[in-house]
C-alpha cells in the first residue's frame, strides 16, 4: 500500500498506448515476418487497429529495402574471425494512400556486434553475449 502511494505521488504511471494520428492502418504481408512483429507491436502500443483492407485504412505502413549484412570487425592472428556486426535495415513511409504523406521515407538501421564463438552456440545465453546494439533511424 504505502509502495503504491509513493510511486503515484512521483508521478509514476503505466506506459499505456501512443497516440497516432490515424485510426486504422493497413500492412501489407503482415502475416509473418518483420511485417508481423510490426502489427503486433502497433496494436498493442498505439490507439491504431491494423486491418486487411487498404481501402478502408486511414494509413498504410510500406516496407522496402529490406536487407541483412555480416561485417567482419577483427580476425584472430591466424586469420579466422574474432568480431563481427551484423546488420539489418529496413526502408519504410507511412502514408494515407492518397498523396498525403504520415511519414516521409526513411530508413532504420540496428546493429549488433558479437565475438565469432558467440555464433557457433545455440544456447540462449550466446544471444546475450552481444556487447553493444542499438538502433538509428534517419531520412532517406
Amino acid at each position: 500500500m504505502v509502495l503504491t502511494v509513493v510511486l503515484a505521488g512521483c508521478g509514476f504511471h503505466l506506459r499505456g498506448s501512443a497516440p497516432v494520428p490515424f485510426n486504422t492502418l493497413y500492412i501489407p504481408d503482415a502475416k509473418t515476418g518483420i511485417a508481423l512483429d510490426l502489427k503486433r507491436n502497433i496494436e498493442a502500443g498505439t490507439n491504431a487497429k491494423v486491418i486487411d483492407d487498404p481501402k478502408k485504412a486511414d494509413a498504410i505502413l510500406e516496407l522496402s529495402g529490406e536487407s541483412r549484412e555480416k561485417i567482419i570487425l577483427s580476425l584472430t592472428g591466424t586469420g579466422r574471425v574474432r568480431e563481427f556486426r551484423l546488420r539489418y535495415r529496413m526502408g519504410y513511409r507511412v502514408h494515407d494512400g492518397k498523396g498525403g504523406e504520415y511519414v516521409p521515407p526513411a530508413a532504420c538501421a540496428s546493429f549488433a556486434c558479437a565475438t565469432a564463438w558467440a555464433t557457433a552456440c545455440t544456447t540462449a545465453r550466446a544471444a546475450n553475449t552481444c556487447r553493444r546494439a542499438w538502433c538509428s533511424c534517419s531520412a532517406t
